[in-house]
């Protein structure tokens, strides 16, 4: 029976590694691992994943790893550069310079 090449199949790789293979950046592997939100192994303090850690980390991602928009998922509380000045500017006790903006 051969033997696996022993680059392709480690058994333990370390977080670089892992990150490169998982096409995440190392800081959130080693973040989620520390958090122990991941599959992971510790040598001592040395982090490392096994083959399986990171078919685990893989099966956990819904869909493609692109990070959340934030910008375009919550509304501005402010609403309209109008209507947000006027208000403000009444909150705060202030007479706009300007007429006030009619629809």
């Amino acid at each position: 029976m051969p033997q696996p090449d022993a680059d392709t199949h480690r058994l333990l790789h370390t977080p670089a590694e892992a990150a490169a293979l998982l096409a995440v950046r190392e800081s959130w592997l080693r973040r989620e691992a520390g958090r122990r939100e991941i599959p992971c192994t510790f040598l001592g303090r040395h982090l490392r994943f096994s083959s399986d850690d990171l078919a685990s980390i893989a099966g956990q991602a819904p869909g493609p790893h692109a990070p959340p928009d934030h910008r375009a998922a919550a509304p501005s509380p402010f609403g309209t550069e109008s209507s947000s000045c006027a208000a403000t500017l009444a909150l705060l006790g202030h007479r706009s310079v300007h007429p006030p903006v009619t629809p």
